[in-house]
């Protein structure tokens, strides 16, 4: 190892090592552990048409309406709970989270629990007033799915026609209002599929932040849960082209403009595991020996208050193409309503402890878990530190032998 990249290694793990330990400790007992991380689809609407997802036919043939969804108090009491119980971080998407009416109030709501909130929208429908609405309630960060560097592209994956006009516009009422208030904590994210046609623009995608300020991008692969998102997956000429002739540009770019790499290995990992790529799944060789810690630090609840162990797990987020039941299988993963029970008693209950358990076998027994795009650099730590140790190199247990 060079002497250059030991300081940036022992960062690393001083920075896992402490954390890793403890949390491991409440891994193995059952206890202890927090909901650090909670993900709330709170509309289950959307105004687009995204042709990856289901969601949208679910209003469009009437068997869901607003009032459906977890109503403001009932909402009210869950953030209550959860941030009692540790949260730190929520995510609110959807559907399309802006459809709620509610949704400032929801977001102040949070911010008074002390929550670290942050939003994940289609930004079409983010007006001047909902922009300065958004920068007042104290949201911290806000992620918008854009697509492409131009209309056609964009609007063909999402299915409406102007989507890409108006996601614009709302990013730069964002911006705007920002600036208004002098606002410099929220933070302006980029969420773009990679598809095979997106993917020569991606470098122009990424350029955007001259114009538009964003302070990060992040590269979604593609998961064909509909047949007429098969022509968006990679095949091997794309890959090939891709990695020749954009990686290098991209990267640049991503340099020159101050933006974090650490999304780039998104495109990296695209090409180099080719044969998980041209399938639609996103588990690296390396991942499938890797146990997954994160029904112990998050869940995801769905916009009729179904709790799940993660994203992907939640039926309502991955419906099959008959709306009947979850994408990867018929198994159902839901570990409670909360207009039923608590929170806390749900996040305790068996059938979320048989899931776990169920997580700490090699490799994962779950159909979705060859789906994952999840960052697994803490649970790769945790598992090379107590289970598998060929997958860290020997000087890091060495490191903290003597730290």
């Amino acid at each position: 190892m060079s002497k250059r990249c030991e300081p940036m290694l022992s960062d690393l793990i001083r920075k896992y090592s402490i954390d890793s330990i403890k949390f491991y400790r409440s891994w193995r007992s059952c206890l202890g552990y927090k909901p650090v991380h909670i993900e709330w689809l709170v509309s289950s609407r959307c105004n687009l048409r995204c042709k990856m997802c289901n969601v949208w036919k679910l209003v469009s043939d009437g068997t869901l309406t607003a009032q459906s969804e977890l109503s403001y108090s009932q909402g009210s009491e869950f953030l209550e709970e959860i941030s009692a119980l540790g949260t730190k971080l929520l995510t609110l998407s959807g559907g399309e989270p802006m459809l709620r009416k509610d949704i400032f109030d929801l977001i102040r709501k949070a911010k008074k629990e002390e929550l670290a909130v942050e939003m994940i929208t289609n930004g079409t429908l983010i007006t001047k007033i909902s922009a300065e609405k958004l920068v007042e309630s104290g949201l911290d960060s806000i992620a918008f799915s854009v697509d492409s560097s131009e209309p056609g592209p964009h609007d063909a994956i999402r299915g409406v026609e102007g989507s890409w006009k108006k996601a614009i516009e709302g990013m730069r009422h964002i911006s705007y209002a920002k600036r208004e208030h002098k606002n410099r904590k929220l933070k302006v994210s980029l969420f773009v599929i990679v598809t095979a046609t997106n993917y020569h623009l991606i470098d122009k995608i990424v350029a955007l932040k001259l114009k538009l300020g964003f302070d990060e991008i992040q590269f979604l692969p593609p998961i064909p849960k509909t047949t007429s998102s098969q022509d968006m997956l990679l095949t091997k000429d794309i890959l090939k082209d891709l990695q020749t002739n954009y990686l290098p540009s991209i990267k640049e770019i991503m340099e020159n403009l101050g933006l974090s790499l650490s999304s780039f290995s998104t495109l990296t990992s695209l090409c180099r595991d080719k044969e998980s790529t041209l399938a639609g799944k996103y588990a690296l060789p390396k991942r499938r020996k890797i146990l997954c810690f994160g029904p112990w630090q998050m869940a995801i609840v769905d916009p009729f208050g179904n709790v799940y162990p993660c994203c992907h797990a939640c039926t309502f987020q991955n419906l099959s193409e008959d709306m009947t039941h979850g994408f990867w299988g018929t198994e159902d993963f839901n570990m409670g309503n909360l207009r039923i029970n608590t929170f806390r008693e749900i996040w305790n209950s068996e059938g979320f402890k048989k899931f776990r358990n169920k997580c700490k076998s090699r490799p994962l027994p779950f159909s979705m878990c060859v789906y994952c795009n999840y960052s697994h650099r803490y649970d790769l730590f945790l598992t090379a530190l107590f289970k598998n140790r060929k997958l860290l190199p020997k000087f890091v247990y060495s490191f903290l032998s003597h730290s």
